[in-house]
């Protein structure tokens, strides 16, 4: 069916697949091209796999961000008949509220730094399996040209499961070899030979250079 192709002009970038992921707001445009397309549904398909995979982990940081919270609540509650016995007609009320405003403050900094760090472990864990992938990808490649057969113009996962390669949920669902952050991984022909890449976390193609994710498959 012609609604199970890619849409002309290119797929979603990855910070627009994780806003749908996550909930948020599309342009109608945006949301009709996601529905139609295979390699955006498996890119959604991924992150929802990877954000399963997240989630004990994520549960364990929220239980101690909580434990924190109780912990600087019962501080509080120590301190405070202190204060309240400590000078209470000059300085009473407002070293109170100044204390409870640190600790508000506190709170806040303890929440960014959790969603800080979410984010840098969500990317983390994205860019090893990214390299897991293209290795696996990238060795068998290498068998078939170390055999001497041509290497294939087009990634496809029937190809790499005849080759033995045991394939992940995502490339089973679809007909595109996809890294975790939702774009096809690509080979690129050299003078010297081929390289696997990805695109890598910023998801710009840069030839296996730069923020890319590569794996020599042949050299001269």
């Amino acid at each position: 069916m012609s609604g199970e192709r890619p849409q002309k002009g290119g797929c979603l970038a990855p910070a627009r697949l994780g806003v749908l992921a996550g909930g948020g707001a599309l342009s109608p445009a945006e949301r009709r091209h996601a529905a139609l397309c295979v390699r955006c549904r498996e890119a959604l398909a991924s992150l929802a796999e990877l954000e399963r995979e997240l989630g004990d982990t994520l549960a364990q940081a929220a239980h101690g961000l909580r434990s924190q919270c109780d912990e600087i609540q019962l501080r509080l509650a120590e301190l405070a008949p202190l204060v309240a016995a400590s000078r209470p007609r000059r300085r009473g009320p407002w070293l109170l509220a100044t204390i409870y405003a640190c600790a508000a403050l506190l709170l806040l900094v303890a929440w960014l730094g959790y969603a800080v760090a979410w984010r840098l472990e969500l990317r983390a864990r994205l860019a090893s399996a990214a390299r897991q992938d293209v290795r696996n990808v990238g060795l068998v490649l290498r068998r078939w040209a170390a055999s001497g057969r041509p290497l294939p113009e087009r990634l496809d996962p029937g190809l790499l499961r005849a080759a033995g390669l045991e394939l992940p949920a995502r490339w089973r669902r679809g007909e595109v070899v996809t890294d975790p952050f939702g774009q096809p991984l690509r080979l690129r022909r050299t003078g010297r030979g081929a390289v696997l890449y990805s695109a890598g976390p910023n998801g710009r193609d840069e030839g296996g250079r730069g923020d890319d994710i590569a794996f020599v498959v042949a050299e001269r």
